[in-house]
């Protein structure tokens, strides 16, 4: 009997793999949990918990969002020492956790550190340079945020002097600062040799441009450099940062240069695409210089003459020009840019539409054969610039619009482009202007060539005149990869006279062709030639793979102008019952959202029983297609909400 409770009482011990295993193996365990997991296990028994909080690899990464690190460290075992940490991460948390951890880890010695991430005030401020001061040697990774006292501006080349031997990546931010820093209040703390290891900056501190001069005279071999340069004082020209990062960082790749304020200017897709561009090794670089040029939100504008003559003296590396929320026009010198593969200039900036500077650009775009994305959301001579991308078979993204409806649109290239996937053309006054004899004109024949010659397009995105051209609408019918379709005036305030240009069998036979098997997005507005057996078509055709429609008139004021002016050849009607029809056919597939603009609205002069049957459409509509989810909205503003979630905003 004693046997066999000795049996029962081994058989429980061992049933604890943390009592029974040896420390190595139940480490591997844990190492295959998460985190969470490893937090959560400390519950489990008082054995688990003494293993686990004794544990060096829980503590060597501290940058959990959701831990409570002030509860985790308190409860740490004594034999826990601070070499075993090696990352924190703390920034996005309180003030007050953040100082608690702070404290620990000061009293904990951490010297191992190679990545910390804090923010810190008055009160720890002291914590945080102690912390500097026992890992500086080991650090490779500083992100710290000052908020507050400006007594502790100095903490800059405090950092730099402690970091000095491993420190790569510096990141640094000093918010409500009332005193610059300056060379004669801090240039005799800043180090006295170049700073060799450090490759990437950020910075967004109040200084003088002479401490700024003095800053850049160390970062010998700093590969990314981003500054804010509202917060550089004693500017002695506008501009003045570009030219002095441009020519005084030789090995430079990166160069970010944004101010204070976004502005709404910049979308998230916009600065994901920033952070994402590729820094190389030195050693993967044949040719020293700029391969990646960003300016945002500039307060100063842009002066043309200090851009070019960066252009000019990095011509033979850069990949990336982006300028985006910019004021001041900008040229580009007739230089052939090997590298260059992205072009995006947006809002406020313009491209000198001077004749002679137009041809510099034209002779640019033809030369450089790598382009493969142009986005210039900005006035710019839209005829040299198509012209001189015409037949570059490694363009993926063709987007030009202009929101001052300046741009020149005169000449169409023939020739197609082969790897092509997206287009957008907004903006050009002459789209609008000069369409008297539309059916004769070789330029709009052309761009119906050109759509043919791209067959692999999967976004259309062009305002009403460009599809109003003959054969257009036929030509976007045959692309058998397009995703996405949409037409539109080129802005609120731009009365279109070719609304009424589009034919509505062309319209028809365009759903009908082989995009209808590959659509997924069709927006079509500002059109007057929609009728019933449009809708028929589109439930028809489009029903089992569309999942998001917009359909339009024009604004009831410019309708009513164009009914004046223009001499129409069919009744242009969508009738309740169609819109019934179109509903039914959707109802349980694929559709997420339905926007029909003018079609199913009480007009001032309908009579009370017509409002009554609108109004049981509007209803039956919305119950029809409740059971998937639709979202269906009939605002006579196609630049609402729900529209621009569907399809990207009114110029998306």
């Amino acid at each position: 009997m004693n046997e066999t409770r000795m049996s029962c009482h081994y058989s429980y011990i061992c049933s604890d793999f943390v009592q029974c295993l040896p420390y190595d193996a139940v480490a591997t365990i844990f190492s295959l949990c998460s985190f969470r997991d490893c937090i959560s296990f400390t519950r489990v028994s008082t054995t688990w918990r003494a293993f686990l909080l004794g544990w060096p690899d829980l503590w060597e990464d501290l940058s959990d969002p959701k831990c409570d690190y002030s509860w985790l460290l308190s409860l740490r075992s004594p034999s826990v020492q601070g070499r075993f940490v090696h990352r924190v991460d703390m920034q996005d948390k309180d003030m007050d956790e953040q100082a608690s951890v702070l404290e620990h880890l000061v009293d904990m010695e951490c010297s191992a550190l190679d990545y910390l991430r804090f923010s810190c005030n008055t009160a720890t401020i002291h914590n945080m340079k102690a912390l500097v001061d026992l890992a500086g040697s080991s650090l490779k990774r500083v992100d710290v945020k000052i908020i507050g006292d400006p007594r502790y501006i100095r903490a800059l080349a405090f950092i730099l002097k402690r970091c000095q031997s491993q420190l790569t990546h510096l990141r640094f931010q000093h918010l409500h600062a009332i005193r610059p820093l300056s060379t004669r209040l801090d240039g005799l703390a800043l180090p006295q040799y170049s700073l060799q290891n450090i490759t990437h900056t950020s910075l967004a501190c109040t200084m003088d441009m002479s401490y700024l001069q003095r800053l850049v005279g160390l970062l010998v071999n700093v590969r990314s450099f981003r500054i804010d340069e509202d917060m550089i004082v004693n500017q002695e020209y506008p501009c003045q940062v570009l030219a002095l990062l441009s020519l005084s960082l030789p090995s430079c790749q990166k160069l970010h240069i944004c101010g204070g304020s976004d502005g709404g200017t910049s979308t998230n897709g916009t600065l994901q695409r920033i952070a994402l561009l590729p820094v190389t090794p030195d050693s993967h670089s044949n040719t020293a210089g700029l391969r990646h040029v960003i300016l945002r939100n500039l307060h100063t504008a842009v002066r043309s003459s200090i851009f070019a003559t960066m252009l000019q003296r990095h011509y033979l590396t850069l990949e990336s020009v982006i300028v985006i929320g910019c004021r001041g026009t900008i040229t580009f010198p007739p230089l052939a840019f090997p590298n260059l593969r992205d072009i995006r200039l947006d809002h406020h900036i313009r491209i000198n539409v001077d004749l002679v500077l137009a041809r510099d650009l034209l002779t640019m775009l033809q030369l450089s054969s790598s382009i493969k994305s142009v986005h210039i959301n900005c006035q710019a001579p839209f005829d040299e610039i198509l012209s001189g991308l015409e037949g570059k078979q490694v363009l993926r993204t063709l987007v030009l619009r202009d929101s001052t409806h300046r741009g020149t649109l005169v000449r169409m290239p023939q020739a197609g482009w082969g790897q092509l996937r997206r287009i957008s053309l907004y903006g050009a006054s002459r789209t609008n202007n000069n369409m008297v004899n539309l059916n004769h004109n070789a330029a709009w024949t052309n761009w119906a060539n050109a759509i043919s010659a791209s067959p692999c397009l999967e976004i259309v995105d062009v305002e009403v005149a460009l599809v109003a051209a003959p054969g257009a609408l036929q030509a976007i019918g045959y692309l058998r990869n397009l995703q996405y379709l949409r037409v539109q005036k080129a802005g609120p305030y731009v009365l279109n006279r070719n609304a009424s240009a589009i034919s509505t069998d062309s319209i028809i036979a365009m759903l009908q062709g082989p995009c209808r098997r590959s659509l997924r997005k069709l927006c079509l507005l500002d059109i007057m030639s929609i009728t019933d057996d449009v809708l028929d078509a589109i439930a028809n055709n489009l029903s089992n793979g569309l999942t998001h429609l917009q359909l339009g008139f024009p604004d009831v004021r410019v309708f009513t102008i164009l009914q004046r002016q223009v001499v129409f050849n069919t009744a242009m009607s969508v009738t309740p019952a169609s819109i019934r029809r179109l509903a039914d056919e959707f109802a349980g597939k694929q559709l997420q959202y339905l926007g029909l603009r003018h079609m199913c609205w009480p007009q001032s002069s309908c009579t009370g029983e017509e409002r009554k049957v609108l109004e049981e459409t509007r209803k039956h509509v919305e119950d029809v297609l409740a059971s998937t989810g639709t979202t269906v909205t009939w605002d006579h503003n196609h630049r609402c909400r729900g529209y621009a979630q569907a399809f990207g905003g009114n110029t998306g």
